[in-house]
């Protein structure tokens, strides 16, 4: 199977950044910023975690996703702003 070629940590880490592709794909027209510049924001410091767990011993894929989700107050935001125009 899959799972057992790339192995567990990279399946999660696939799935993650799968799963934070669709939150990022309408962007944040509230704060201005399209999606692709949303993603970018979003992947580019959870890559860097993921290496930087990886340097030092910690889990790759709890630290992927923890910088994955450090954008999701501002897409909790953006919401809370929609709903009260």
């Amino acid at each position: 199977s899959a799972v057992a070629r790339i192995g567990t940590s990279e399946t999660h880490r696939l799935v993650g950044a799968m799963l934070a592709s669709g939150l990022y794909a309408n962007g944040l027209p509230h704060y201005g910023l399209k999606s692709d510049a949303l993603w970018a924001a979003g992947i580019t410091p959870a890559l860097a975690a993921h290496r930087l767990a990886q340097a030092v011993g910690a889990a790759p894929s709890e630290l992927f996703t923890l910088a994955l989700l450090r954008g999701l107050g501002r897409l909790v935001l953006q919401r809370i702003a929609l709903e009260e125009r």
